[in-house]
């Protein structure tokens, strides 16, 4: 009789080999697909509108989305800020009437002048 010959087994190969072919697959892709879209933004970039730019001048903004251009004008919106400031830099009632009794009150508590020349610069 003749010896049968046995089949050799397989040695059994973890997922490191798997993983390095979809890892070189996923990267020739990228790299073609970054290749591609480089062409494509090359011809169509020069003729297309910009997806957006924004500019100013004096009072009006001027902005372009996706081709489609809006007029802003923000001069209302510069007169509210002027007000808003002088709002903030007046003092409210009971402070004003405050410092006005108080200069009052140094003007009576001010002696007068001795020399007559005085009398003119004040």
């Amino acid at each position: 009789m003749s010896k049968k010959k046995q089949p050799k087994k397989r040695r059994k190969r973890g997922p490191l080999p798997v993983l390095v072919i979809l890892l070189a697959g996923v990267v020739s892709c990228w790299t073609g697909l970054v290749k591609v879209d480089r062409q494509i933004r090359a011809v169509t970039i020069n003729q297309s509108p910009p997806l957006w730019e924004s500019r100013t001048q004096e009072d009006t903004l001027c902005v372009t989305l996706l081709g489609n251009r809006l007029e802003l004008d923000l001069s209302p919106l510069r007169v509210v800020g002027e007000e808003t400031g002088a709002l903030i830099k007046t003092p409210p009632a009971p402070v004003r009437l405050v410092l006005e009794l108080w200069d009052q009150l140094e003007k009576a508590l001010d002696p007068p002048p001795k020399h007559s020349w005085k009398k003119g610069f004040l």
